[in-house]
């Protein structure tokens, strides 16, 4: 197939594709809400941050040792630590959602890759992660960790795959 013409900031790389100018890639609307999805993402994983050092407020957990409660209701006390360890989960759960989605995003950035699709699948991935963290907090199941590890490695995967099929 003969080559077309193309305008000057378009870079030929053959009939069919060829790599956007990185300003044309970086204000496109579907890119920028991709990063909204992040910085949303963010916001939460603050949140979760905070409250973890609301709930666990002796910080005896990084410590190493185990204090017993110095107050007179110590069921109460005992459900203290439960939901201050539950938050921790929740909050390493958010974390390293958070850094995958950085990860990919930022390949999909440098490649110049997809714009709609990944916009989809970053939103898909906010929305697993609130689910999740939610259920995080709630059950501590080995099954349901499994579950929404496959679903955040497969969504990761559907990004760098279409940054690499409609970038670099």
């Amino acid at each position: 197939m003969p080559k077309q013409a193309v305008d000057v900031d378009e870079i030929f790389v053959d009939a069919t594709t060829y790599a956007w100018p990185i300003d044309d890639f970086l204000y496109d609307w579907y890119v920028k809400v991709s990063w909204i999805a992040l910085s949303t993402l963010f916001v939460l994983w603050g949140l979760c941050w905070v409250c973890r050092h609301i709930l666990n407020a002796n910080d005896s957990m990084y410590v190493g040792h185990h204090e017993p409660p110095q107050n007179t209701n110590a069921v109460a006390a005992e459900m203290g630590q439960v939901g201050a360890a539950r938050m921790d989960r929740s909050h390493d759960l958010i974390r390293d959602l958070l850094l995958m989605l950085l990860t990919v995003l930022t390949i999909n950035t440098f490649a110049r890759g997809s714009t709609r699709a990944v916009m989809v699948i970053s939103w898909l991935f906010v929305a697993f992660a609130v689910i999740f963290v939610c259920v995080e907090t709630v059950f501590k199941n080995g099954f349901v960790r499994l579950f929404y590890t496959l679903i955040f490695y497969a969504l990761a995967l559907a990004v760098i795959g279409l940054a690499w099929r409609y970038g670099f």
